[in-house]
């Protein structure tokens, strides 16, 4: 290690004028206090190894500095100031982490991206309203917003904790519907099994009409792993019931009605109600008939400019008999793209792959 860092202090000394810089060690090789002196210009910093709150107040001194990304190993109890910080990434628990974001002030902040892992989920809820409501009061401006969430889990014997995060995924983001500006929303857990169906969608496309990109991905109940090596044991789902995890067809016209700048769209489960009757799907409600009375059953062709739609699963009612899989799922997909391609024209279709 001493003839590593060495080399790298020769090398680094070489570059004052070096503008983005990632550390990925298992220890430090470098001196974070001294970098506003040997190089100010650096515009962006990933370091992968834990740093402290001592560390920050030096990372904060950085005078064009626009992109962060840390892991932090304790809260943070002292004031903390980025003159201009655009994107900011934290790695941590959610608890540490809204520390942070409570006790900094950064006027340029547009972007940040959590990165939490969990030993049990039935606290998500409240650990992540923690983070979200000091983010919104501090910064109102913020226009991205990226969460990737891990739960504890073993490949033999699944997940320890409950995957109930005791919450549908409006309910779990509700602090952020306050954020007119919002405009990339991504989501990616892996062990909470999140409810969701269209009034959630639908509440996101009222709260966010700037929204440009949309991400979910989201684990189910069913979720396997995949190599063969491995028997994973899933724990059954902790409530009353399975939870709902499924948009219909009207999520997709709230986001066309509300959302005229969205080009992307990611959402896992989707329900039809029918592949054989696409002609009803597609009738178009009167003007007095609302989104909740014309249900999922009817279709605003809006000719809307979204560019790409992923859905991962398309759910509809029992095949009909003596309809093989195969058949049945390319029947699905294409009865999803003749009723989404109306409101959708310029979409590029991202479906399930048929086998």
């Amino acid at each position: 290690m001493p003839r590593l860092k060495a080399a790298f202090a020769t090398c680094f000394s070489s570059t004052p004028g070096l503008e983005r810089l990632s550390l990925e060690t298992r220890f430090f090789i470098l001196d974070l206090d001294s970098l506003p002196q040997s190089h100010p210009g650096l515009r962006s910093l990933r370091v992968f190894e834990r740093i402290t709150p001592h560390h920050l107040t030096f990372l904060a001194s950085l005078p064009v500095l626009e992109s962060l990304h840390i892991s932090l190993s304790e809260p943070v109890k002292t004031p903390i100031r980025f003159e201009k910080l655009l994107s900011l990434s934290i790695a941590h628990d959610l608890d540490t982490a809204a520390t942070l974001i409570t006790s900094m002030d950064a006027p340029c902040l547009r972007n940040l991206s959590l990165n939490s892992f969990h030993p049990d989920s039935l606290s998500l809820r409240a650990e992540l309203s923690q983070c979200l409501h000091p983010l919104v009061a501090r910064f109102p401006s913020l226009t991205g917003f990226h969460w990737r969430c891990s739960q504890e889990s073993d490949r033999s014997y699944g997940y320890y904790g409950s995957r109930n995060p005791n919450g549908t995924l409006a309910e779990l983001l509700e602090p952020l519907f306050s954020l007119r500006p919002l405009r990339d929303v991504s989501l990616r857990l892996s062990g909470p099994i999140v409810p969701y169906s269209s009034t959630d969608f639908k509440r996101m496309a009222e709260a966010w009409p700037a929204l440009e990109t949309l991400a979910l991905d989201l684990d189910h109940p069913d979720s396997v792993d995949l190599d063969p090596r491995y028997r994973r044991l899933v724990p059954h789902w902790t409530g009353s019931a399975p939870p709902v995890q499924q948009a219909d067809l009207g999520a997709f016209v709230a986001f066309a009605r509300h959302c005229p700048r969205l080009h992307t769209v990611r959402i896992p489960r989707v329900w039809m109600e029918s592949i054989t009757n696409v002609p009803r799907l597609l009738a178009l409600p009167s003007e007095s008939e609302s989104e909740s009375e014309s249900g999922c059953t009817r279709m605003a062709l809006t000719r809307h400019g979204l560019r790409l739609l992923n859905v991962h699963k398309i759910l509809c009612p029992e095949a009909p008999q003596g309809l093989g899989s195969v058949r049945f799922n390319n029947l699905k997909n294409e009865a999803f793209r003749q009723v989404m391609g109306p409101v959708f024209p310029f979409a590029r279709f991202q479906l399930p792959i048929v086998v």
